[in-house]
Order: structure tokens, then sequence, then C-alpha cells
């Protein structure tokens, strides 16, 4: 019955059997605030307390508060009574709606700042019991009507309270100096719960189970002691007491224990109300799944019952979907997806680690990994249900994320569950549960979107999936292939895993580019070499695979620029390969990347008038003032499109603007390179004019315009932002404004011919490569690797050859100056070795490098192949001193290939 909203609601009159959630508001709502917020879960939504009377029903949660609603005729909810009209407000067959409007939720604070622990309901009246044991009471007493709470026992060391029809009880405890006094009773749905696990122990153990008024049971050590009345009954005590025998029959409290998990997770009501940390949740899972770990049948009949549980509690939900569009009732979605079970596979556990394996095959054999969701059915309606939510489904599930997630939970429960699942969906042999990829993807993309826009609460690099990274590359190249030629129109209708870039690595997203310009240099290649003469029916073959740029060191600026401006775009898209005139090295990718490296110092260098260092010699940006030079930028745009087509990386500074200009992104505050002006513009952004320490408007204090004003060679220059800007004030209305056309005209507007230009040029190369899936930091990665040195992780990667071990003397030596040498001389080392001196995507540790033994102890210099990352390195044998003057040497005086 619902007569008088006392379920919470407004409508129905009249509720069904089935379970409906009651929708809280937030505390700016009560009390006739403006609704204009988001609900946020806070510990007023945590329920710890219920009562219902004859028409009214109280909420108390975990901050102390009650919430009460329902008829208000006797002022049993706590809330001043609005009299019906006739001055009795003993009248029962009183206006229900003007009494307390239907479903309308009141908030009741204590009266004195105190918290309120219980609640208790008669029929028109209400007990509260607060955390220092007092009683109070409003609504009908003793033929008059209250709605002001009224403290009717205190000192008293109360207990608990009860209520039924006019009567009241209060009962409690006799202090003594011998007595732990009683804490504040359990909510009753903790309080049942504990009770019915206790029972199920009492009824399964054969030791007597002893329930203390004092300490009482919660959920936890209640489960963990059924679980050990669950491992009693399978220990069977063998005859010389040396060992034991595992049962193989599933005991009658193992039963006990999966009926009794298949009732929790079959309801999500109950499931969200007991468990509100993830983590509490998550000790449950443990003792549930680790309980007897060592019988397959009872952790088999465990695991079938949660899944057989999860499946009803989803199903139960199919018919009343309205239901999750309350705020309290989608978390019980989290809470399942946290299932470790989830987590199994290839001996898989939690934290990745493999099972431990018994050295007998009778335990090796039940320590075999339970079968849980074996079709993905489970997870396939989790996901579903989850991308079905309503609007106010979604909301509810983003504050419940945000909220009760930090990050180590954020990727312990969400992420890694639903990775692992993607890496099912990914198996070539997963068969039906190649289904769940597209769900479980757009699942952790919704996860990515959440965190990034709420500050990024995980890192990128927690979405990263190693299956997706270790997946053939022929089938992710088709994919790629795929999407980039499906119009953008179309490309929602199906499903491309490249789409979601956050899955990929920057390793990854490399590999996949590498790939993809390769096949277009094979294309570029074949392209014009190959014809057909009809009339000789002949095929004439005439492929010629490179792009050849031979240059003089002297002269490397001017021949290579030249060298450019003239080519073909299919040329441009071949493999390229450099030569240096009279050296007689043969460029296997070495010689490329010094070309590039040499190139870089040259090409950027602020004094060729292309460049400004106003923003520090740190950040390479466009010089607004160089009008004469669109050729230049052009070419230095192809010069960057080719190192990043054959995978070169550059000694280039730009700022993240750049990368984002490349990729399509737009511009904002956040990208200004000038910090002054950044934060100027913040603290005009944020300037509160109603605040007491303010002295004046945004028009007083800032005294701008739109328009912007500097001297150039000393004369004024004045350019508007809008026309007529000069003329308009900036005030606290138009400030967004004012910023945003301000960062346009420095980002944008004033190098706009630069930019087009450079942009021209690195896409002549650079068409046919898709960059789309990539983020601005990971481009900048591929144009500049990684400029952080490790050279532990090079270390461990390194192998030897030659008669040279990680154990040799002279090897030793080697990592003792490589790790000791200043960063400088590190990057000299780099360059010497591999042609470059920075880091490629990964880091390091990601590059595969080589030391050869050059022969026995010599004056001879160390040497290399920079094409293949190889150190030619003679054996200096003991003397460190040595080789650190001819390692040395050759590291800062060594240059050019071929050298005798």
């Amino acid at each position: 019955d619902n007569e008088y909203g006392q379920c919470g609601r407004e409508y129905p009159k009249r509720l069904n059997a089935s379970p409906i959630a009651i929708r809280l508001p937030a505390l700016s709502t009560m009390n006739n605030a403006p609704d204009n917020h988001e609900t946020m879960p806070t510990e007023d939504s945590w329920i710890v307390g219920v009562a219902c009377g004859d028409a009214h029903s109280i909420l108390v949660t975990k901050s102390g508060a009650a919430f009460t609603f329902g008829n208000n005729v006797h002022g049993q909810l706590g809330v001043r009574v609005v009299d019906d009209g006739n001055g009795d407000c003993d009248n029962e067959q009183g206006d229900a709606q003007k009494l307390s409007a239907r479903g309308q939720i009141h908030r009741v604070d204590h009266p004195e700042h105190g918290e309120f622990v219980a609640a208790a309901a008669g029929e028109f009246h209400t007990m509260f019991l607060d955390s220092d044991a007092n009683v109070w009471v409003c609504g009908k007493q003793q033929r008059q009507s209250a709605s002001k709470l009224t403290r009717v026992l205190a000192n008293k060391s109360i207990a608990t309270i009860a209520s039924g029809g006019n009567h009241c009880i209060a009962i409690g405890s006799v202090p003594t100096s011998n007595m732990t006094a009683i804490p504040p009773p359990l909510s009753p749905t903790k309080r049942q719960l504990s009770n019915l696990l206790q029972n199920s122990i009492a009824a399964t153990s054969t030791v007597p189970t002893t329930v203390s008024t004092v300490s009482r049971p919660t959920v936890e050590t209640t489960m963990e002691e059924l679980v050990t009345a669950v491992d009693r009954e399978l220990i069977m005590p063998s005859t010389d007491n040396s060992s034991r025998t595992i049962s193989k029959p599933i005991p009658p409290a193992a039963k006990e224990l999966a009926d009794r998990a298949q009732e929790l997770f079959k309801t999500p009501a109950v499931l969200n109300s007991l468990f509100w940390e993830p983590s509490n949740l998550d000790v449950l899972y443990d003792k549930l799944i680790s309980s007897s770990s060592d019988s397959l049948p009872v952790r088999q009949a465990i695991a079938s019952s949660i899944e057989k549980g999860m499946m009803e509690g989803l199903l139960s939900l199919e018919e009343e979907s309205g239901r999750l569009c309350f705020f309290e009732s989608v978390r019980f979605l989290l809470l399942y997806l946290q299932c470790p079970l989830f987590m199994q596979g290839d001996n898989q556990g939690r934290n990745g680690n493999e099972d431990e394996v018994s050295s007998t095959e009778e335990v090796t054999a039940e320590k075999q990994a339970v079968v849980f969701d074996r079709r993905g059915d489970l997870m396939l309606l989790l996901c579903e249900t989850f991308l079905g939510l309503s609007y106010e489904g979604y909301q509810a599930m983003v504050s419940w994320v945000t909220t009760l997630y930090p990050r180590e939970y954020f990727v312990k429960f969400l992420i890694q569950p639903l990775l692992h699942q993607l890496k099912r969906g990914l198996d070539p042999n997963a068969g039906p549960t190649q289904r769940l990829v597209p769900l479980v993807t757009t699942v952790l993309k919704w996860l990515y979107i959440t965190s990034e826009r709420a500050g990024n609460i995980v890192r990128p690099e927690d979405f990263y999936s190693t299956a997706v990274e270790n997946r053939d590359i022929q089938c992710a190249y088709t994919d790629l292939r795929l999407w980039k030629n499906t119009p953008k129109s179309q490309r929602s209708s199906n499903f491309y895993l490249c789409s979601h870039g956050f899955l990929f690595s920057p390793s990854s997203k490399r590999n996949l580019l590498c790939t993809e310009n390769q096949m277009e240099m094979l294309s570029s290649a074949t392209r014009t070499g190959v014809s057909y003469d009809a009339s000789t029916q002949t095929l004439h073959v005439n492929i010629d695979p490179y792009f050849v740029v031979e240059v003089e060191r002297e002269k490397l600026l001017e021949q290579t620029l030249r060298k450019i401006s003239t080519a073909k775009p299919t040329d441009l898209r071949k493999k390229l390969r450099i030569k240096f005139k009279d050296e007689e090295g043969v460029d296997a990718g070495g010689v490329t990347r010094e070309f590039f490296q040499l190139l870089s110092t040259k090409l950027f260098d602020v004094s060729s008038g292309m460049w400004t260092d106003r923003y520090g010699d740190d950040v390479t940006w466009f010089n607004s003032d160089c009008f004469w030079n669109d050729e230049g930028y052009y070419l230095v745009g192809i010069l960057v499109g080719l190192a990043v087509y054959n995978n070169v990386l550059l000694d280039v500074h730009f700022p993240k603007a750049v990368y984002r200009k490349l990729l399509g992104m737009p511009l904002g505050l956040e990208d200004l390179m000038d910090e002054d002006l950044k934060r100027n513009f913040q603290a005009l952004l944020d300037f509160d004019a109603s605040d007491s320490s303010s002295n004046g408007t945004v028009e007083d204090i800032f005294c701008l315009n739109f328009d912007l004003q500097w001297h150039d060679l000393g004369s004024a220059k004045v350019v508007e932002l809008k026309p007529g800007g000069s003329d308009v004030a900036v005030t606290a209305e138009n400030r967004e404004e004012y910023v945003q056309l301000y960062v346009k005209f420095l980002l944008e507007d004033s190098i706009h011919p630069q930019y087009e230009a450079f942009e021209r040029g690195f896409m002549k190369v650079m068409s046919n490569s898709t960059l789309d899936f990539m983020s601005p930091g990971e481009l900048e990665l591929l144009v500049v690797g990684t400029p952080d040195l490790n050279f532990d992780a090079l270390r461990s990667k390194t192998t030897y050859e030659g008669g040279y071990d990680k154990d040799s003397k002279v090897i030793q030596h080697f990592w003792q100056f490589i790790q000791s040498a200043p960063q400088q001389t590190q990057k000299q080392f780099l360059k010497f070795a591999t042609g470059t001196d920075r880091a490629p995507i990964g880091g390091l540790g990601s590059m595969a490098f080589k030391i050869q033994r050059a022969g026995p102890d010599s004056m001879q210099l160390p040497t290399s192949h920079t094409c293949f990352n190889t150190l030619l390195l003679p054996d200096y044998g003991d003397n460190y001193e040595k080789l650190k003057e001819r390692l040395g040497r050759a590291v800062l005086e060594c240059e050019g290939f071929g050298l005798q």
C-alpha cells in the first residue's frame, strides 16, 4: 500500500511484490533547496536501519541522519504538521496531501547535532536511538501529536529499541566495571544475514557455537566460520596422522554454503545494501572461492552457485528495467563485475600470478581451475545490462565509479576482469566467447571516458591490453584497413577493434603504423615500375624500391631540401635510403637515423628565422613574423613526415599543440606555452566580484578590451579579436569568450600561413597513414621518442656474442662506465651505437642491443653497426682505465661511416 507515499515514491498507489528502489535526494535538495545538481553518493545514501509504521517509513543512514516519508498526520515524520484547515491535527481522516506531499522524502537531523543509529516505528509514532544511547520520540503520544523530537530517555545505557501499535520498549544494559559497553545495534539486514549464517554454522558444525551478547558476528566472520566448517568436514584423519585425504563428495556444509551464496547473488537489492566498500565484497569473494581450495568439487559447486545466482539476478531485471534508473539500484553491476572468477583461466589469479602446482598428481588434479561462465553468457548479459542503462542509470553509475573506486580498486575490480574477458574473446580458439569482444570493449571504453572526465582516475597504460598487443599482425592490419576504408558515417554500424585506441600501447600502435607504412612503400614501389606491352605481350618489371638521397655532410641541408622539393609523392612514400658521399656505410637503418639527427640541428635552428625562442630554448614554435618562407615550412613538413614514415626519431621540441593540430583536435587554454599568460587567464576566469576581498568588477580590476596590443621595432601594433573589439570591454559575462579568442589567435590565427604550409608538407608523405587512433602524446613519442634513458633496462635486454657474456670482466667494466657517465656522454654513446641519442617508444628496454667481441686486447677503438644496434668492443680485459679511455674517445670523436 502506497496511499500516503510510505514507499518513498508518489506513484503508483499500490505496488506489486517485486522490490522497488528508493532514490534518496542529495543534501542540497533537502528542505526545498534548488535542484540544480547531480546526485552523488555520500554516507547519507548508505542505509544502516529501516523501520515501518502504519503508513510511514524511516531510514537511518551511516552519517547519523534519518529520512522519513509517508503519512505525517500526527507528526510521526519528525517534520512540522500542516494544519488540515479545521485546526484539528489529530484528525486521522485529514487530507494526507496537505499533511505531507505523497512520496516526499524528509531529512531529519539530530536536535543536538548527534547521530542516530537506529529507529523504530509504531502506528502513529517514531522512536530514534542515538549514538549516546538516548531515546527520542515524535508523533502521537498520550493523545497529543508532536512533530518535534522529544528526548524521553537519557543516561540509561539503552542498547536497542522497538515499537508496535501504541507501545514502545527500550532495552538497556547494566553498566559495571567488568562489562564492556554494548555497541549500537546492527542494521536489520546485516542482523538477519548474520543470524542466518550463524544458524548455518550451528547446523553444519560439530562444535557448539556460542553467540555473545557483546561481540556480534559480522558477515565476514560468520562466513569464515562457515568456510571453516566446510574444511572440517572435508578433512578425514589418516591412520598414521602424517597426511590427509581429501574427500570427494560435497559435504552438507559446502552445499549449504553454495545455496546461500546463490541466494545472496540472485538478489541485487540485498547485495547493494550489504556491501558499500568494494573491498568488503572482495573479502567475501575470497572466502567463498578459497574455501576448501583443495577440493575441486566443492569449489566448482560454489562457483556454479555464484554464476547461477548472478544470472538469475540479471534475468530478474529484464522485465523491470525501469528499476535500474534509481541511484542505488545499479551498483550491483559493479559488484558482479569484480568477481575474481572472471579473472580465472590460463592458471591466472587476481594479480596475474600462476597458481602453484603441487608435486603430487592427485593434488595437481584438484588444483584445476573451476568452470565459470564457460560460454561467456553471464559476462555477455552483464555487459548488455550495463550498456542498456537509462540516462539516469548511467549518471548514477558515473557517481559510484568516480566516488567508490580509487585507482587501485578501479584497476583491480573493473578494468582487469574486462581485459581478461577481452583476452578470452580474442583467442583464435575462443568459440562462443568471441561474442564478448564488442560488448566488453564498449564497457571498457565507457570506463576509459569516465576516468578521463573525472581527472584521470587511472593512467592510460592501465587500459593497455596484452591480448591486443600480441594479436596476429595480419589480423590487426586487416581490421585497420577495413576501418579506414569505411566511411565515417558508417563506422558506428560495425565493430573495429582499432577504433578503440585506448587498448593499444604506444608500441603496438607504432608496430601497426609501421606495417601500414611498409605496405604503402611496397605499393609505391610497384605502382609505376610494372608495365605490360600488349603488342609484344611482354611484362616489363623495373622496380626501384628506394627513395635515395645522396648528400655531402658539409652541404647536408641545402642538398636535402633540393632533393625533396623535386620528388614525386610516390617517390617520397618509398623506403628512404641515405648515402653520404665518399663514405662506405650502407644504409640499413643506421645511416638514416644519423642523417635525421644531423638534419634536426640545422632544420630547427632559430637563426633560420623560421622558429621563435620566445617560449624558451626547449620549445620549437613557428615564427609568426616569417612571411617570406612558406616553401621552407612546406619542406620541413615533408622531412618530419619522412622521419615518421620511416620510423626514425627527430631531435625537435614541438609543444603538444602541434601534435593536437596534426590530429585535428581543438586547442584550449591548457595548450598555451606561456605559463605566465596561462596563469593570468586563469586568474581572470576565477575572479569573483562578489567576494568580499575583491575591490571591484572585472572591468575595474583587469581593464581589458577584445584586442591585443604590443610594440614591434618601436611601433605600436593592435589586433582586434573580433570586429570592433577595441571598444568592447571584457566583463564577467564575456571573459570566457575573450580567453577563447585570445588563445585561438596565438595558437592558430597568428601562425596560420606558416603552419598550413608545414601541415601540407607533412600530409604529402603521411596522407595514406592512419594517425586517427593515436593520441597527441603518442604521436609525440613517435616523432621524438622517449627522452628518459634507463640504461638498467637496456642492460637487462642486451645480448652478447663472440665469447662475451654478462659476467665477462670487460662487459662489467663497460656497464660501469656507461651507468656512471654524465647524461650527455650517455646520449653520445647512444648516438654512436644506434644512430640516435633518444630511446624509442617503450624506452631503452624495448630496443634490441648487442655487444660483440672485436678481437683480443689492442689499442683499437670500439666501432658499431648502427643499423643493427651492435657495439663491436675489443677485449680490454681487466684494464678499466683503458676501456674508459678507448670507449670515451670513440664516443666523443668518431663521426661518419667506413672510417679507417
